[in-house]
């Protein structure tokens, strides 16, 4: 007879943590990517007004960009121009090799 608690454990024993740390990796993203707030730093982003529901917008914009790192898609509509979002990119990049490497040890 086929023990499918047991599939259910041994899924959910690695799916659970791959949820967590992709979750943990685009809000650590979202967070030093808004950090870099200015023009300088970003390609696609509009930075020409400052109201409150622009500023709103541009979290979004960062949320999608993390969320299309992690994913390994990249559109290529949003990306970094100076040498400090080029290498936060890098480290979230690096970052998320270890993470998934790590849980299919």
């Amino acid at each position: 007879m086929y023990n499918y608690k047991m599939e259910l454990s041994s899924f959910s024993k690695m799916i659970i943590p791959a949820i967590v740390f992709i979750v943990l990796i685009i809000s650590f993203g979202t967070i030093c990517y808004s950090a870099l707030n200015e023009e300088k730093h970003w390609a696609g982003i509009d930075f020409s007004k400052k109201d409150e529901n622009k500023k709103l917008s541009r979290w979004y914009e960062y949320v999608y960009f993390a969320s299309t790192t992690v994913s390994t898609a990249g559109y290529g509509d949003i990306y970094p121009t100076s040498i400090h979002s080029k290498g936060l990119t890098l480290l979230v990049q690096i970052l998320i090799l270890i993470g998934i490497t790590s849980l299919f040890k």
